[in-house]
């Protein structure tokens, strides 16, 4: 699947690394956003943990354009009913680079036309325009004589944390994804104290400290990807409470630095879960229960990624879940053999 990330110029390339982090492959830098690919789970986890990307667009198709009408041919061309329902209410924008449109806004309308025409067509009902609260945002870019159409998987700005109140913003308000930008550039890094002494409502700063806990920008708000017809709300819910069980395994380590955790739990993909590599993994049986008693060192983490604070923890985890995958494997094999041995001896 290929997307699209808007961003604010001259992060391109920070965005770009962050992407990566999260898993995106052939990244390619654009004007004001970065290109990328990768499947349905990365573009969910890319709206979660992007701290940069103002959006993540989901591209749709492309065409050329020579004259006005060639835009509805190229938007007509989508099957638009198998992305949303006509209950849903829709807006379009269309922005333009180097081309020669004489109207943005009449094409506009004929990209609007062209999804009504094709629920029309389909059923005989049409979806209804709405510019200040859709459920479904479709975006067009003309560059030159070329239109990419995308269908907006984010929803309100990714800037918009979701934690910010209304009145909460301040006379002269910094945009939450340029905030943590500028933390990137300053290279600041978490074992240093950082101060802005014209902090104002004290956007970097909040930045700063979510990035020191490892804490995903998205997970207090909603994405519009959740409102399309192809959503799957279980890898969803998977990515989500990847990122929870990251946030405690780091809060953890960065809280009790120098002490071991041990935990008795029945969840075998504990370590991978939550980013951190067990020292000691044994397994025991809690009545009819597996269960492993895991053993981790808190090791000091005295470096850390200001871009998204997650890609290096990302590859360990998972050459660490390879590992731990034959170990357990095998732990499994000795602990099911014990207890059937008991089983038979009782039985006896």
């Amino acid at each position: 699947m290929r997307f699209f990330a808007p961003c604010p110029r001259g992060l391109e390339q920070v965005l770009a690394d962050e992407l990566k982090g999260l898993g995106a492959s052939n990244a390619r830098i654009r004007a004001a956003g970065v290109q990328f690919e990768a499947d349905r789970a990365g573009g969910y986890r890319a709206n979660l943990h992007s701290r940069l990307a103002s959006r993540v667009l989901f591209w749709l198709g492309s065409g050329q354009v020579r004259q006005d009408e060639d835009v509805y041919r190229i938007a007509r061309r989508q099957d638009w009913t198998k992305l949303f329902t006509v209950e849903q209410r829709l807006r379009v924008d269309l922005s333009a680079t180097r081309s020669r449109a004489r109207s943005l806004q009449y094409l506009t309308l004929r990209i609007k036309d062209a999804v009504v025409d094709g629920f029309r067509e389909h059923s005989e009902q049409r979806p209804s325009v709405d510019t200040q609260d859709p459920d479904v945002r479709i975006v067009g870019h003309l560059e030159a004589d070329r239109l990419d159409l995308y269908m907006d998987w984010s929803g309100e700005s990714l800037f918009k944390r979701g934690w910010r109140g209304r009145d909460d913003k301040g006379e002269a308000p910094l945009k939450e994804n340029l905030a943590a930008g500028l933390v990137h550039l300053s290279q600041w890094s978490s074992d240093q104290p950082l101060a802005d002494l014209f902090c104002g409502s004290g956007t970097i700063l909040i930045e700063a400290a979510q990035i020191r806990w490892g804490i995903a920008p998205g997970l207090k708000r909603r994405f519009a990807f959740e409102a399309l017809k192809d959503f799957d709300p279980l890898l969803w819910l998977s990515v989500r409470d990847d990122a929870i069980d990251f946030e405690q395994g780091r809060s953890f380590r960065d809280r009790w630095p120098g002490f071991m955790l041990c935990i008795l739990s029945a969840q075998e993909d504990l370590p991978s879960l939550w980013r951190m590599k067990a020292k000691r993994k044994v397994p025991l049986m809690n009545a009819s229960i597996p269960c492993r008693f895991f053993s981790f060192p808190l090791h000091e983490r005295h470096k850390f990624r200001a871009a998204s604070g997650r890609s290096e923890d990302w590859a360990l985890a998972q050459a660490d879940a390879r590992v731990e995958a034959q170990e357990l494997a095998q732990a499994d094999a000795r602990v099911q053999a014990e207890a059937l041995a008991q089983a038979l001896d009782a039985g006896r």
